[in-house]
């Protein structure tokens, strides 16, 4: 019979937060579980006794007795939002030629590789990234104009933009930025949006 911690016991760690706590014990010839302690810990007392609880309700069939068990918990805060994006009347460079029609021929390619240390911990991100577009549907000169809150957004939404490609099209875009937001759903979710 094995018990689970009750995650939901205690306070939970800020949002974008995570704690932590790892259990050593051992199993005698009967199962029962013996010289149950913490291990390591982030320093919240409430996984550590809820990891310790569920260890010591946890019973093995009768064997050979076992030492050294290891049992790692971890628990998140809520999500934690990215920081706004800046308005677009604020994001304007007077070096922009991206006509409209541009943005209805850009799609992305690839798929977005949430950064995993960021989806683990639920912190959610932008970037920003500036490229041109040639008539011929080419994307160059792609670079990251802010990420927020980490480079990582930023690495990973300008490899998405230059993975991405655009329809054939009259007219070129110059300096053109699309934001590419990192959203937590059922599953680590991105998406792109021209402006």
């Amino acid at each position: 019979m094995v018990s689970f911690p009750d995650f939901e016991k205690g306070r939970r760690p800020p949002p974008g937060g995570r704690s932590w706590s790892v259990t050593r014990w051992n199993i005698d010839a009967e199962g029962r579980t013996t010289d149950i302690q913490t291990l390591g810990s982030s320093g919240d007392a409430d996984p550590d006794a809820e990891a310790r609880r569920a260890v010591a309700e946890t019973r093995m069939r009768p064997g050979p007795a076992r030492t050294g068990c290891v049992y790692n918990v971890y628990r998140s805060g809520e999500t934690l939002p990215a920081p706004p994006l800046p308005p677009e009347d604020q994001r304007e460079d007077p070096l922009q030629q991206c006509p409209d029609a541009v943005g209805d021929r850009f799609r992305a390619r690839s798929n977005p590789e949430f950064p995993r240390v960021f989806r683990d911990r639920s912190i959610e991100g932008w970037a920003l990234v500036r490229f041109d577009i040639a008539p011929w549907g080419q994307i160059g000169n792609a670079a990251v104009v802010e990420a927020q809150p980490a480079a990582a957004f930023g690495a990973d939404a300008l490899r998405l933009v230059q993975r991405s490609e655009a329809s054939p099209g009259f007219d070129a875009g110059v300096r053109c930025v699309v934001p590419v937001r990192y959203v937590l759903r059922d599953e680590a979710a991105s998406e792109t949006e021209q402006n």
